[in-house]
């Protein structure tokens, strides 16, 4: 639980995760069929591709580099996530298990007070949704993930604990997966 304005960190545990080449490989179709918003002007967005010294680059896949719209549809893009964990875990077990989804862009992190409730079943529920979705428009292989998860604990409590602290423990985490 954070507390403002010290930030205060108490134990849990979190899931990491993120769409891998979300932004350079999603696929238009996929977002055109699931964002809610008018797909005459997601259209355009997708399609506007981007310039580099004068020349402009067209945008077949992913989503605009540096566009201020590309976050925001990674974000929609998890809707999906939120529904299936609301369906498996309706409110009263959410508060139980102090369950919450916090995301940003194509990142995620689902917290929770059990690790056992993280390992099973929101891990696995985790990693089918990010399977079965087809966001990806290159062609699976059978080696490759299109998503990644990790599975972080931490029991730091201290009025000191910053933000930066936090983006540490996440890089630390990455190195280790």
């Amino acid at each position: 639980m954070l507390q403002h304005p010290r930030h205060t960190i108490l134990s849990g545990l979190g899931l990491e995760g993120d769409i891998r080449s979300c932004f350079d490989q999603i696929s238009h179709e996929w977002l055109l069929a699931h964002i809610p918003m008018n797909k005459t002007i997601l259209r355009k967005w997708l399609k506007a591709g981007f310039m580099d010294e004068d020349i402009l680059y067209p945008t077949e896949a992913g989503t605009p580099q540096g566009g201020i719209i590309s976050p925001v549809l990674a974000n929609l893009a998890l809707d999906g996530l939120e529904k299936a964990l609301e369906d498996a875990f309706p409110k009263r077990l959410r508060q139980q298990y102090k369950l919450h989804l916090v995301r940003f862009a194509d990142d995620f992190i689902i917290v929770c007070a059990s690790k056992e409730v993280l390992e099973e079943p929101i891990k696995p529920l985790v990693e089918r949704f990010l399977q079965n979705e087809d966001w990806n428009s290159r062609p699976k292989r059978r080696t490759s993930r299109t998503s990644r998860t990790v599975l972080t604990s931490w029991a730091r409590t201290s009025a000191s604990t910053t933000t930066s602290s936090l983006s540490s423990r996440r890089a630390r985490a990455c190195e280790r997966a």
